[in-house]
């Protein structure tokens, strides 16, 4: 590392190089690279996701079918099904979610019928619950996969925080890796997910530069902080040409 000047790196050596290895494993899969070229930038406004006039499950399934949809995933069969335990965060104090308390999951029964679950409480955050059934359809998906992702099993989750970018899904991911809100009677924060915000502004930086569009793209949908670390990461990637070998990959 220079002592003066030279350019500095986006993220550490070893989240970059993990990264990339991450995405080669996702563009590898057939259906990855056949469906990436046309997978939309999925975006919070009424294109994607027009108002509801629903409440409680009925919202939760409708927005659900529509994560599918964008996603390409309409004709896969799974089950959504509310929590009954804790809610993903607690309101009136500060609470960090973790794996005990999961925003949402995903499982096969004995019976082979996949399952999603989510915490019923993200019905009111509908940004908040699409990025949180966006990462579960990747589980689901990544179940098609021929091998483990890169540093086997034990990084399969912020791999799948990886797959909810890769479906088209890196701005709901960005938005809400950090949570805090404010209320009459108190707050609560939380981080959602695996990978740090700045991970997943790089991941979606890639997205961007594998599917050939401009970070405003994004950047108008983005927290303002997130805006600007994602026009450093493009870049970044440019300039060092960190998605020389993806582009090959995905075109060769």
């Amino acid at each position: 590392m220079a002592l003066f000047g030279g350019r500095r790196a986006f993220l550490t050596p070893e989240a970059e190089d993990w990264q990339v290895d991450c995405w080669l494993w996702h563009l590898r899969q057939r259906e990855v690279a056949e469906q990436l070229p046309r997978t939309p930038l999925i975006l919070p406004n009424q294109d994607f996701f027009p108002a509801l006039g629903l409440s409680g499950h009925a919202r939760a399934e409708a927005i659900f079918e529509a994560v599918k949809s964008h996603a390409g995933l309409s004709d896969w069969p799974v089950k959504l099904v509310a929590q009954e335990d804790m809610p993903a965060f607690l309101e009136g104090g500060a609470f960090i979610q973790h794996e005990s308390s999961a925003a949402g999951t995903f499982r096969f029964e004995n019976s082979g019928e996949a399952i999603i679950t989510y915490a019923p409480d993200l019905v009111a955050n509908p940004a908040g619950l699409i990025a949180t059934l966006a990462h579960e359809l990747g589980h689901y998906f990544n179940e098609t996969f021929d091998c483990e992702p890169p540093g086997d099993a034990d990084l399969n989750e912020p791999a799948t925080d990886v797959t909810s970018i890769v479906l088209g899904y890196g701005v709901f991911a960005a938005n809400h890796c950090l949570i805090h809100e404010t209320f009459e009677t108190g707050y609560r924060v939380g981080k959602v997910g695996y990978l740090t915000e700045e991970e997943r502004v790089f991941s979606l930086a890639i997205f961007l530069e594998l599917t050939d569009r401009n970070p405003e793209d994004a950047a108008p949908y983005l927290k303002k902080y997130l805006a600007k670390q994602l026009r450093k990461a493009v870049t970044y990637i440019r300039s060092e040409g960190v998605a020389n070998t993806l582009k090959e990959q995905l075109h060769g």
